[in-house]
């Protein structure tokens, strides 16, 4: 969501509302339950496009379970995990510590609005995320 719109809707406060760390303990079994196995296939229907050694980001990459997918599958150079909801962050985390799972991964609080100007890569990948970009007045 870009700047303006956040300012807008948020009264000018730069801080990341409308997040999912209040379902975050729920959300897996909530999705399975609105959309069986289906969301996850459709996760994972180009995944084996993703190049080895790429360099990856996820926004809004909720519990982590396509991040342990890329991790397993693909083994790419650097992951950078960006989720609005430091209970889903904490929550991706946790799975790729209790599944013993290998890579570079920078767990990032925030939206692709802290992104850094600089930063460059390969595969960008969004999940139920939507990115609002207006320009101000």
């Amino acid at each position: 969501m870009g700047i303006g719109l956040r300012n807008r809707l948020y009264g000018g406060k730069n801080e990341y509302r409308g997040n999912f760390d209040w379902i975050a303990p729920v959300y897996d079994t909530l999705a399975f339950i609105v959309f069986g196995h289906r969301l996850k296939q459709a996760q994972v229907v180009f995944l084996n496009r993703i190049p080895p050694t790429a360099s990856v980001l996820i926004v809004g990459g909720g519990s982590g379970w396509l991040l342990e997918q890329i991790l397993r599958k693909r083994e790419p150079k650097q992951v950078v995990y960006l989720e609005t909801s430091a209970q889903m962050l904490a929550l991706a985390s946790q799975r790729i510590v209790r599944k013993a799972l290998v890579g570079s991964v920078d767990f990032r609080v925030g939206d692709e609005t802290s992104l850094q100007p600089d930063e460059r890569f390969d595969v960008i990948l969004t999940l139920l995320y939507w990115i609002f970009s207006l320009k101000q007045p």
